[in-house]
């Protein structure tokens, strides 16, 4: 009998230690999970601000990209191209050598939908560019003219 209860004892003794390990298991494993959505928290925050930098980023290339485009396109304007004014013989206005003048597109010509005129300081006809760069400088102007409508109307 003595051995019996000592059995019964040793059982509830392991049983009470089973237990104990059983809630010590539960507790590591809960400890665990909470490590593990805090370090999954962790991760999707380092990714938004991952993500926030790289838009940061790209917002940045691309006002630098068009800041870029802006300054070209003034280089572009700015720059002394030399083009060779016809008609200077049919007219009575003139120009002087380094005097400014100013360049229209004239699309409603009847000989050349691209003719760009040339006037003087008093807006008097002076010539037209010549045909074979009229063409591309007329597009150029009716971009930038687009362009300049675009972004102020």
């Amino acid at each position: 009998l003595e051995k019996r209860d000592a059995n019964v004892a040793e059982c509830t003794e392991l049983n009470v230690v089973a237990k104990k390990q059983k809630k010590d298991i539960a507790a590591v494993k809960k400890m665990k999970a909470r490590e593990i959505a805090d370090a999954k928290r962790l991760a999707e925050e380092e990714i938004q601000r991952t993500l926030a930098a790289e838009r940061a980023e790209r917002q940045r290339q691309l006002e630098e990209e068009k800041r870029r485009q802006e300054e070209e396109e003034r280089q572009l304007r700015m720059r002394d191209d030399v083009f060779s004014i016809t008609g200077l013989k049919y007219g009575e206005a003139k120009a002087s050598c380094g005097e400014k003048v100013t360049l229209l597109r004239e699309p409603e010509n009847e000989y050349d939908a691209n003719a760009v005129k040339v006037v003087n300081g008093y807006r008097q006809l002076v010539g037209r560019i010549e045909k074979d760069k009229a063409a591309t400088l007329s597009s150029k102007m009716k971009h930038m003219q687009e362009d300049y409508h675009s972004q102020n109307f």
